[in-house]
């Protein structure tokens, strides 16, 4: 994520979804600099702490890019519900946006979770959006916890 970040202050920005969407493919960038710009950042912050501490930076700030573990089976054919996995450790090795939290008492005891946005598209999980068991750092969600410092 960090390169990512250093890649938009370097070119003075990014263009908007709009103009650039996303593909789900690895390709080289596309950035046109004489398209409109989406939104330009100077810096960016580290959170790091507990999983209290990123739910004040969420609060605070705003939505959070977060590193994950992403590569488990169970991870891939999520489509709703909260995802519990117990296996899900912290060997980060995907990045997603954290955009909220709550608590669904659907469950017996009621489950806490991380509201986590996908980049796989719509098409994945609760319309492209996992929530995350909240409350034991599952799946690594407070070990890379990082925001820009928008312009």
């Amino acid at each position: 994520m960090e390169a990512s970040f250093e890649y938009i202050i370097g070119n003075n920005g990014t263009e908007p979804e709009s103009s650039y969407p996303y593909v789900g493919d690895k390709k080289p960038c596309r950035f046109n600099s004489s398209r409109s710009v989406g939104f330009t950042m100077n810096s960016y912050e580290f959170v790091e702490g507990d999983e209290e501490t990123v739910k004040e930076a969420l609060a605070t700030v705003g939505p959070l890019a977060v590193g994950i573990n992403g590569g488990l089976e169970s991870f891939f054919n999520y489509w709703t519900g909260v995802y519990d996995d117990p296996e899900c450790g912290g060997q980060l090795n995907h990045a997603v946006t954290l955009v909220g939290y709550g608590t669904d008492d659907s469950y017996s005891p009621p489950l806490d979770y991380w509201l986590l946005k996908n980049s796989w598209g719509k098409d994945w999980g609760e319309g492209g959006y996992i929530r995350l068991a909240r409350g034991r750092n599952l799946c690594g969600i407070t070990s890379y916890v990082v925001y820009p410092i928008l312009n």
